[in-house]
C-alpha cells in the first residue's frame, strides 16, 4: 500500500504576516520551531533572524514555503510534551516527501529531535518535529494512522461528490 502524506499542520495552515520587522515563528534548516522577525523582503523571498541566535544564522527563504511558517509563539512556545520519549521508534515525514522510520534522539521543551536514515541521500540525519505534527507518529500507531488518513480522505471525496 502506498503511504498517504500528512494532513496539513493546522497551525501551519494559518496566514501569517510576512511583511519587515513582523514577528512570527519559523522552522529553521533542521527543523526546530523558533521566535523570529522578518529583517528584509526580496522577489519572492524573505529574510529570517532568529531572535535567539546571532545574525550569522539568518536565512533567506521563500515565501511559498508555508509550512515552515507559523504565528507568533504558537509552535516555539516552551512546554513540556509526554508523548515522546528517548528511543521511541517513530515513523517520521521528511523533506523529501516520503515517510521514514526514526528513533527519537532528543528533546527539547515539546520539540522532538528524530534521527533517521535518509534513504534519498543514503546517509543518518536528524530533523526536529513538533510533537503535535502529523509529520511524526509513533511506529507501532502508523497503520491505524494511516487508516485514519485513508477514512478522511474517503469522506471528503463523498461530501465533495455530494455538493
Amino acid at each position: 500500500a502506498k503511504w498517504l502524506p500528512p494532513p496539513v499542520f493546522g497551525p501551519q495552515a494559518a496566514e501569517v504576516d510576512l511583511s519587515v520587522d513582523s514577528f512570527l515563528d519559523c522552522r529553521d534548516r533542521w527543523g526546530m520551531w523558533l521566535e523570529a522577525t522578518v529583517v528584509n523582503r526580496k522577489g519572492s523571498r524573505v529574510l529570517i533572524h532568529y531572535l535567539q541566535w546571532p545574525s550569522k544564522w539568518d536565512e533567506w527563504v521563500e515565501r511559498a514555503d508555508t509550512e515552515r511558517f507559523a504565528e507568533f509563539h504558537r509552535l516555539s512556545c516552551q512546554g513540556t510534551q509526554r508523548k515522546y520519549r528517548k528511543e521511541d521508534r517513530v515513523k517520521i515525514w521528511t523533506r523529501y516527501g516520503k515517510w521514514e522510520n526514526g528513533v527519537v534522539h532528543n528533546i527539547k521543551h515539546h520539540q522532538v529531535c528524530v534521527r533517521f536514515k535518509n534513504t534519498s541521500e543514503m546517509k543518518m540525519a536528524e530533523y526536529w518535529y513538533h510533537y503535535d505534527s502529523p509529520e511524526i507518529v509513533h511506529a507501532v500507531n502508523f497503520e491505524e494512522f494511516q487508516a485514519r488518513l485513508r477514512r478522511d480522505k474517503k469522506a471528503a471525496a463523498a461530501a465533495a461528490a455530494a455538493e
